[in-house]
Formats: structure tokens, C-alpha cells, sequence
């Protein structure tokens, strides 16, 4: 959710007319940012220069580098579907940045996009090792589905376990769905839902 601050940054960048505009207002912000890493305010910069990214990110590539414009440059990459968007957020994260799971999920799509299942599949479970909103399920459902694929992993080389879970109740349950399928990438523990232990059976890395 926006604070004052993103509100107005968000009025001053609808301002511009043109990018040059907008990129003096993103330089001015990332100025004041500095090594302060600020995920929001970054956000904003460049939901505003989406409809360039292209330009933007050749731009911000060149800016000097710091958190804030790594990660600026991740979103842009995303945007503009430059083929270099692995190694930008790889750059994003060696900045020393706590990972928040929705930077990992980005990072998760770009992987699955670059056919690196396996590696997108790790920064899943790296997410999961973190306390996440319910948000993130929904978001991550189209690529866990993606990740685990028709085979359930077949061609993935680690030793599966199957199991048909059947999801009960007398109100919806369809916002269980998402969260089961996304917390079945997980290691090794067994998935705890509402008080109640769900036997998994998704996969085990050490079963032989």
C-alpha cells in the first residue's frame, strides 16, 4: 500500500510528459534513497516507466549501483522481457537486500523462463522458509503448476511420492488449493493447514 510519499512520487512522475521527465524524477528519488533500500518507492519508479522499459533500463543499467537500482533494473528486465533478467535480480540479491518472498517469486518466473524448473523450484522453497502472506499463493500458483508440470516432475531426477488429496468442508475451499500446491515444494516437513496435519506426499529428496 502507498504511504504519502509514494503518492505524491507517483503525482510528480504522471506530471511528465515524456520519459526524459520521468527519468529526472526517478534519478532525483534514487538520489535521496541512496544505499537505503526502499522496495515501495522503487515499485513505483517503475510501474511508471513500464510503457518504456526498454529505454528505462538501458538508463538505469548505467545509474550508479546500489540496492534500490538493482532492483529498479529487475522489475524494468521483467518489463521490457530482457533476456538478462536472471542475472539482474542474481545482482539484486548479492547487494545484501533481505530477500522478501515476492522478490524470490519474481526471481522464481524469470528462472521458469529461462526453462531453469530446478532453480526456480529452490527459490520457491526459499520463500517458503520465510513467513509469507496468503498473497503469495495465488501469485505462485500458475508457476508452481508450471514448475511440477503434467509429469509431476518426471524429468526433474528426484525420487516422487504421490498422493490424491481430497480438500473438505462446508464453506470454500478453493483458497486451499493454492497453498497446498505451493507448500508440497517443500523439503522435507509435513504441511500443518488450520491445526489440522496433511500427510504429504509430494516429493522427498531423500526417498530412494
Amino acid at each position: 500500500m502507498k504511504g504519502p510519499l509514494e503518492s505524491v512520487l507517483s503525482y510528480q512522475l504522471r506530471s511528465q510528459s515524456d520519459l526524459s521527465g520521468k527519468l529526472a524524477v526517478a534519478a532525483g528519488t534514487l538520489e535521496t534513497l541512496g544505499s537505503r533500500f526502499d522496495a515501495t518507492t522503487v515499485e513505483v519508479l517503475a510501474a511508471a516507466l513500464q510503457k518504456s522499459a526498454g529505454e528505462a533500463l538501458d538508463w538505469a543499467d548505467k545509474h550508479a549501483k546500489n540496492v534500490n537500482s538493482a532492483y529498479l533494473c529487475a522489475l524494468l528486465s521483467e518489463h521490457a522481457g530482457d533476456p538478462k533478467v536472471c542475472g539482474y535480480w542474481e545482482h539484486f540479491f548479492s547487494l545484501g537486500a533481505t530477500p522478501d518472498p515476492f522478490h524470490r517469486l519474481a526471481y522464481a518466473r524469470a528462472l521458469a523462463t529461462n526453462a531453469r524448473r530446478m532453480d526456480a523450484a529452490r527459490q520457491i522453497q526459499l520463500a517458503l522458509a520465510q513467513p509469507v502472506r496468503y498473497a503469495f499463493f495465488p501469485r505462485a500458483e500458475k508457476l508452481v503448476e508450471e514448475i511440477i508440470g503434467d509429469s509431476g516432475w518426471g524429468e526433474s531426477g528426484w525420487p516422487l511420492r504421490k498422493a490424491r488429496v481430497a480438500v473438505l468442508g462446508t464453506s470454500t475451499t478453493s483458497l486451499l488449493i493454492p497453498l497446498l500446491k505451493a507448500l508440497c515444494l517443500r523439503p522435507n516437513p509435513p504441511l500443518v493447514l488450520s491445526g489440522t496435519l496433511w500427510r504429504r506426499a509430494a516429493r522427498s529428496p531423500r526417498s530412494r
